[in-house]
């Protein structure tokens, strides 16, 4: 569960981080 929820959390940080990154053009 631990694992799961890990990965979880780091694709979606990644993901919002990207997604800011082509919107915003924040550097992350």
């Amino acid at each position: 569960i631990r694992n799961v929820a890990r990965v979880g959390w780091f694709s979606s940080d990644r993901t919002i981080r990207q997604y800011a990154k082509e919107i915003w053009n924040v550097p992350a």
